[in-house]
């Protein structure tokens, strides 16, 4: 609300001058007006530098860490066949 106050307090001065400018009103508007949409987005903090999918990864990384489960391969060799291919097809689904 500050930062807004500021540049409007700025526009004013700028209009108020009694010299003649070579800008007429509509330029300095649009100057005006850049200038509080590029402040607005310099000061916003809201921005955080992490990126949305990288932490999406990050949390289904973690998920995927957390279901493996490991299978020594001396209890994956004495298993039946049909066993094994269960197994085989679940490591797979991951």
């Amino acid at each position: 609300m500050f930062k807004k106050l500021k540049i409007i307090v700025v526009f004013l001065v700028l209009l108020s001058a009694k010299t003649s400018q070579p800008l007429n009103i509509f330029e300095i508007s649009l100057i005006g007006i850049g200038v509080g949409f590029v402040s607005d987005q310099y000061f916003d903090s809201s921005i955080n530098r992490d990126n949305i999918t990288e932490k999406k990864a990050k949390v289904l990384n973690k998920y995927y860490e957390s279901n493996r489960s490991i299978i020594s391969s001396k209890n994956f060799y004495a298993l039946p066949l049909q066993e094994k291919l269960l197994v085989l097809e679940q490591l797979e689904n991951f």
